[in-house]
């Protein structure tokens, strides 16, 4: 597990940490409460989760990011097949994005 739970990391720190993980068999990820934006979900986690293939529970809750994070997230299959857990604050999501949560609920 990888708990960075309130670093304040920022996208320029998921930048770093996505590629530190690269191919690691890393199985739970917390990010909650680090200022990630849907920059950083679309250029460097939206990436990464395509290559994280052990990834079971994933946790963005209190972040800055909205539905065009989210929904670039989840567009195609962008996710890891594994992830069982997708633990994030919906009240900055509006209900259009909801729909691309489905198949992973």
């Amino acid at each position: 597990m990888i708990d960075l739970a309130g670093q304040l990391i920022g996208d320029a720190g998921l930048a770093t940490l996505v590629t530190a993980l690269y191919k690691a068999p890393v199985e739970v990820i917390s990010l909650t409460r680090n200022k990630v934006t849907d920059i950083g979900l679309i250029q460097h986690l939206g990436p990464a989760l395509r290559t994280w293939n052990h990834l079971k529970e994933l946790y963005l809750n209190d972040n800055n990011f909205g539905d065009t994070g989210v929904e670039a997230l989840f567009l195609l299959d962008q996710y890891s097949p594994t992830l069982k857990v997708l633990n994030i604050n919906l009240l900055n999501i509006l209900v259009r994005c909801l729909h691309h949560l489905q198949p992973i609920m």
